[in-house]
């Protein structure tokens, strides 16, 4: 089995989840490393414009269109995710500080 992550630009998204995905896989063979379920795992170099924009690859695309994350059309959407990603950030943060004893503004009323 192969696994191949992709975003956009290949950046960000795609790099955090191989991460992920790998450290679950290493935490399941803890007993027997370097054994993994999955050990071919991928990111696209240069993220699914890269991929649209080679031309063998760009005919095998469905839709065979390419709109980019930041056009007009996405910019609510986008707006909407970035809001909801922060307040999910900030809420992770904050737990971390309780559990670490660091944060009492946590803990006070």
């Amino acid at each position: 089995t192969i696994v191949v992550f992709h975003c956009e630009f290949s950046q960000h998204r795609a790099p955090k989840m191989y991460r992920f995905f790998r450290d679950l896989d290493r935490k399941a063979h803890l007993d027997c490393y370097p054994e993994l379920y999955y050990p071919n795992i991928y990111v696209v170099q240069g993220g699914y414009k890269a991929i649209f924009n080679h031309e063998p690859c760009k005919t095998l695309c469905t839709p065979n269109d390419y709109v980019s994350m930041f056009d007009e059309k996405f910019i609510a959407e986008k707006d909407e995710s970035f809001r909801v990603y922060k307040a999910a950030w900030k809420k992770q943060k904050l737990k971390k500080q309780a559990a670490s004893g660091r944060c009492r503004r946590a803990f006070t009323f």
